[in-house]
């Protein structure tokens, strides 16, 4: 949660990937729309995630502080705040069942699709043999350079 919701990763260049058709969430459709995620937008990230996991995913109360490691009493007093706060700047969704039915339409139409367990193991596998033949050639110029000099 911690990765995804830090801001200075979508700053990075080499980082973004092209979205994949099956996970993407749609655009805001209309004002409310905008309103409700410039509502959660505005929330700290703790508030956020604990209230996207309990209202938007639909995870009970233990689930979401295991979640988000935090007490149940923690994650409760988050949830009710962010409540509070979304209430206070879109007071349509003062009433949580409207405010869960609201991200139910926000969230995307189908399960986001995963790659194969052996599709991300090559990849992988792929990304450390080319850093570890980086390595290996750093290593070799540095010690000729080494051996050129002396």
């Amino acid at each position: 949660h911690e990765y995804a919701l830090s801001p200075w990763h979508r700053m990075r260049a080499a980082r973004r990937r092209p979205a994949r058709p099956g996970g993407v969430v749609p655009p805001p459709r209309g004002r409310a729309d905008h309103d409700l995620m410039d509502a959660l937008l505005s929330l700290a990230p703790r508030h956020r995630r604990s209230l996207l996991l309990y209202d938007g995913v639909g995870l009970d109360l233990p689930e979401t502080a295991a979640e988000t490691e935090a007490t149940t009493r923690a994650a409760a007093h988050r949830v009710l705040s962010a409540r509070a706060a979304v209430a206070e700047r879109v007071p349509a969704l003062a009433d949580p069942a409207a405010l869960h039915r609201r991200l139910d339409a926000l969230s995307p139409m189908g399960p986001a699709t995963t790659e194969q367990g052996a599709v991300i193991r090559t990849v992988g596998e792929r990304r450390v043999r080319g850093w570890t033949r980086s390595a290996v050639a750093l290593t070799a110029l540095v010690a000729g350079a080494t051996g050129f000099c002396v």
